[in-house]
């Protein structure tokens, strides 16, 4: 079966850090991402899945596509184009820089505004 959802993450290129500290604030944003929509009960951390996407992201397999942007206004331009089309989306901050986003997991059609993107 084709992957129908897909989590895309974007580095911000311009952010004064090196390479493996931008790949590490990826990998926060991935992991804010999905965690940021559960809670714990007492011991026990609940995740709801109610959403599609993320319901069959979780239970199929966990497809991620990883951008590049350059500099805060391109990243926050993503951010909110993504959070007008109602895609689920984490952020990465430190010394005044967005330096990651994760978006989704969202259904592939609705994050087409990322193909423009550069991969990494």
């Amino acid at each position: 079966m084709a992957d129908i959802v897909k989590q895309v993450i974007i580095i911000n290129l311009k952010a004064p850090m090196s390479l493996g500290r931008l790949m590490a604030q990826a990998a926060h944003a991935s992991v804010l991402n999905i965690l940021s929509r559960g809670g714990w009960e007492n011991d026990i951390f609940i995740l709801n899945v109610q959403d599609f996407a993320l319901r069959w992201w979780m239970k199929k397999q966990f497809t991620k596509v990883v951008c590049k942007a350059w500099g805060n206004d391109q990243m926050l331009e993503i951010k909110t184009e993504a959070e007008e089309k109602g895609i689920y989306v984490s952020v990465m901050e430190e010394e005044g820089f967005i330096t990651a986003l994760a978006l989704g997991p969202a259904e592939i059609k609705d994050l087409k505004f990322t193909k423009t993107l550069a991969l990494m």
